[in-house]
């Protein structure tokens, strides 16, 4: 049975300019290397020996307190679509230590894909030339341990998001169930997994299809990747927000960004390629490509 939701794969596509950066602990990034063979894996955290449990030794953070949820709306088409999301005055319980991590990820919660970093990275990134991204300092549950952690800092992706969007064929961009309603959005890409007028899911894997039924098809996720940055959207940003669905966006960072956190030993990450499609990209932007691109 041929798939409904595909991602459109046409136009001049250029690799190994982008890659989406997947902060995780240290077993789920194996296994994303063992998913994605062409990613890239950063040096790991030591692992525990015969006498002790290293991995307590690394800090960790749990989300525990109130945050705020901003949220943007950028889409040229409909400016009640959700773009992006940014998670604000995160409060974090720390445990662990004393050892800090360059880049970790925030348990628990709805803050997905938050990633914190240490002092030492928040210094060093900031000496950088790099653009698209913030950096704010979180709060603590409770008093810290030690007094640097005081200072672990929250990496905000602020680059415009400009994935591609995934494409219906076979059927109207519409929900099949009532036809009202436009399922994925051309112009931002948000989709809609209910329809917002008769609260069905418009799809499903082809697994769980079965005769007679409306759902439409989506693709295999190993179909959906790489994914697609359409170049012409792209706001020249190192840091990209990659998109507001659980699991399949990432942020995105450029090359150079990618050989500057390898060049000084970054860990713990994963870097998964996405692709560009370049033959709508002016000039400036056709530039700026290839700045990112070197290092």
């Amino acid at each position: 049975m041929g798939a409904n939701v595909i991602l459109d794969r046409s136009g001049t596509i250029v690799s190994g300019a982008f890659f989406e950066f997947v902060v995780e602990p240290d077993m789920m990034l194996l296994g994303e290397l063992a998913d994605c063979p062409d990613g890239v894996l950063s040096r790991l955290n030591p692992p525990p020996d015969e006498f002790r449990n290293l991995e307590e030794e690394w800090l960790r953070a749990q989300l525990v307190g109130h945050w705020s949820r901003r949220e943007f709306r950028e889409c040229p088409a409909n400016p009640e679509h959700v773009t992006r999301v940014s998670w604000e005055n995160l409060v974090v319980e720390l445990d662990g230590g004393p050892h800090v991590p360059d880049v970790f990820e925030v348990l628990g919660g709805d803050a997905h894909h938050s990633v914190l970093v240490s002092p030492a990275f928040a210094t060093a990134l900031r000496a950088t030339a790099f653009n698209g991204y913030g950096l704010t300092t979180v709060r603590l549950s409770s008093p810290p341990k030690k007094a640097a952690f005081k200072k672990i800092e929250h990496l905000q992706f602020s680059g415009r998001p400009c994935l591609r969007p995934l494409s219906i064929v076979g059927h109207p961009n519409l929900c099949p169930w009532c036809l009202s309603n436009e399922i994925v959005c051309q112009s931002c890409g948000m989709r809609f997994w209910r329809c917002p007028n008769c609260r069905k899911w418009p799809w499903v894997a082809a697994k769980n299809k079965k005769a007679g039924d409306k759902y439409l098809v989506m693709s295999p996720l190993a179909s959906l990747r790489p994914s697609i940055i359409e170049g012409h959207r792209w706001d020249g940003s190192d840091f990209i927000y990659g998109g507001l669905d659980i699991g399949h966006y990432a942020p995105i960072v450029t090359k150079r960004v990618l050989e500057w956190m390898l060049s000084r030993h970054t860990m713990s990450f994963f870097a998964r390629p996405v692709n560009i499609a370049t033959e709508k990209m002016n000039p400036e932007q056709l530039a700026r490509l290839e700045e990112t691109t070197a290092f």
